[in-house]
């Protein structure tokens, strides 16, 4: 499932206490940089938070996050 433009998801719906996998081919893939995190948290607070580094492959940027029982999960590229 593509959530905005050049970020997608490997399932059409997030359900809480399951693995996903984040795909990012945004600016930072297009760009080449060698190096990219996910950070992410969870509700208003971002609660949890952590950081994962992903792994480049030819799609773009992948990483598997845990997804906490929660009404929202945030994440940002660095």
């Amino acid at each position: 499932m593509e959530l905005f433009k050049n970020i997608f998801f490997n399932t059409d719906k997030l359900i809480g206490n399951t693995d996903i996998k984040l795909t990012y081919a945004g600016k930072l893939f297009q760009d080449g940089v060698q190096s990219v995190l996910v950070h992410y948290g969870y509700g208003e607070n971002w609660d949890y938070a952590g950081d994962i580094q992903m792994e480049k492959t030819e799609l773009g940027y992948q990483a598997n996050i845990y997804v906490q029982q929660c009404d929202t999960l945030n994440f940002c590229f660095k």
